[in-house]
């Protein structure tokens, strides 16, 4: 009883972490911020941002945990903000 109860508890924490595409922030920002928080490679950064470009916004991670999340999604809108980006990462439960 007790490991279903702890299973059921993780998936219900677990997340995926989307950006929604905008007319201000920079391709090459996109990516470094793919590289920088989520350690994709340079290609696949590159692949990501172009799905978010062309569908509005795109699939940046699957499977996080809520709090690791809200984690990076925080530090990814200051470090946004403070280049001048209006950058919105954000979570979709799974």
């Amino acid at each position: 009883l007790f490991r279903s109860q702890k299973t059921t508890t993780l998936k219900a924490d677990l997340v995926d972490i989307y950006y929604k595409n905008d007319s201000k922030t920079t391709f090459d920002f996109v990516i470094w911020t793919l590289t920088s928080f989520f350690n994709k490679s340079n290609k696949e950064s590159v692949d990501i941002a172009t799905l978010i470009h062309k569908n509005g916004e795109g699939l940046v991670q699957h499977r996080v945990l809520k709090n690791i999340a809200k984690t990076k999604i925080n530090k990814i809108k200051q470090v946004s903000k403070d280049a001048g980006f209006p950058l919105e990462p954000f979570y979709k439960d799974i």
